[in-house]
C-alpha cells in the first residue's frame, strides 16, 4: 500500500526477533523488515514511515495492547495491517483491540497467510486511495501523506514544497464540449504529471480540475523550474479540444508553513494571485532551502 510514498514494503517488529527462516521467507515475498525494541520507538518509526504491516508481542503488564489500540486511532494507518504474537490474553482481546491476526506460532505457515493479509489491504488501500479517473492518489491520501512528509522533513532538516495546481477555464471545455471530453483532458493531464516529473514527486488529484504535487527533497524554486518544463511541453494537448493552460500556486517547507494545513493554504493563495495575474503562470515565494 501507499507505494508511491514507501516504494519498500515494511513489516515493523516490535518487541521480538523474527526466527531466520520466517524472516527470509517475508523476505523473498518482497518485505524489508525493521526492527525496534518498544512501542515508543514503534510510534516514532511511523511518524513519517508507512509500513505495510506490523507485528508485535503484547505487553504482559496492564493493558496488553496499547500500540495496537494507538494504531487504529490513525486515519492514515487504516490499511496497515496489525499481527499480534502471542494472543496474550486472548484472541477476542487481542482482536477487539484491533489486530487483523493472531498468530501462536510464528513459522512459515504464518509468513504466508501475513502475506496474504496485506496484499488483500492493498487492493483495498488503492479502491480506497485512488482517484477512479484519473489513476492518481485522491485527497485523503495527500492529506496524510503531507502529514508524514512534515514529520520526515523535521527529522531529516530538509525542505519540501508543494504546487497546487488549478487548469484555467476548464468550465469551457465541459460546457462546450461535453463532460467526457472534460474527462478525457483530466486524464491527459494526469499522465503527463505522471510523465514528466520526477520518478519520487507525488501528484494527486485534489478534487474537479484541481492537482496537488508534493516535491520531496525540493524547495520552491526547484518546483517552480519543474511546472515551468510541465508547461513548456505542453504534453497533455488532446486533439480536437482547446489547449488547457494551468495556474499553479507553489509553498516551500518550512519558509511558508511548519503544518501541512499552512502550507496548503500558502499554495492556495498563490494560485489565486496567479489566477487573478492573468493565469497560465506560477506564484510563490520561491524561496531557497534554509540553511
Amino acid at each position: 500500500m501507499f507505494a508511491a510514498a514507501l516504494p519498500r514494503r515494511v513489516i515493523l517488529v516490535v518487541g521480538m526477533q523474527l526466527a531466520e527462516e520466517l524472516a527470509q521467507k517475508l523476505t523473498r515475498s518482497g518485505f524489508t523488515i525493521s526492527y525496534v525494541e518498544t512501542p515508543p520507538e514503534a510510534r516514532a518509526f511511523i511518524g513519517d514511515r508507512m509500513p505495510v504491516a506490523i507485528l508485535l508481542r503484547p505487553s504482559t503488564h496492564g493493558d496488553a495492547y496499547p500500540l495496537v489500540r494507538w494504531v487504529r486511532e490513525q486515519e492514515r494507518l487504516a490499511f496497515v495491517q496489525v499481527f499480534v504474537s502471542p494472543a496474550g490474553a486472548t484472541v477476542a482481546t487481542a482482536i477487539c483491540a484491533g489486530a487483523d491476526d493472531v498468530f501462536d506460532t510464528l513459522d512459515v505457515d504464518a509468513a504466508e497467510r501475513m502475506t496474504a493479509r496485506i496484499n488483500r489491504a492493498h487492493v483495498l488501500a488503492q479502491l480506497a486511495l485512488l482517484d477512479p479517473l484519473t489513476q492518481l492518489h485522491n485527497r485523503r491520501f495527500m492529506n496524510h501523506r503531507l502529514q508524514a512528509e512534515v514529520a520526515r522533513a523535521v527529522r531529516a532538516r530538509t525542505a519540501f514544497s508543494i504546487a497546487l495546481i488549478d487548469l484555467d477555464d476548464f468550465k469551457h471545455i465541459n460546457d462546450t464540449f461535453g463532460h467526457a471530453a472534460g474527462d478525457h483532458a483530466l486524464v491527459a493531464f494526469a499522465h503527463a504529471l505522471r510523465r514528466d516529473l520526477r520518478a519520487y514527486d507525488v501528484p494527486c488529484r485534489f478534487g474537479g480540475d484541481e492537482f496537488v504535487v508534493l516535491f520531496p527533497d525540493c524547495d520552491g524554486a526547484g518546483a517552480n523550474a519543474a511546472l515551468a518544463k510541465l508547461r513548456d511541453r505542453c504534453g497533455w494537448s488532446v486533439s480536437g479540444l482547446p489547449v488547457v493552460t494551468f495556474s499553479a500556486g507553489i509553498a516551500q517547507f518550512p519558509n511558508d508553513g511548519e503544518t501541512w494545513e499552512e502550507l496548503f493554504n500558502v499554495a492556495d493563495r498563490h494560485t489565486l494571485e496567479a489566477k487573478a495575474a492573468g493565469r497560465n503562470r506560477t506564484m510563490g515565494n520561491l524561496m531557497l532551502s534554509a540553511e
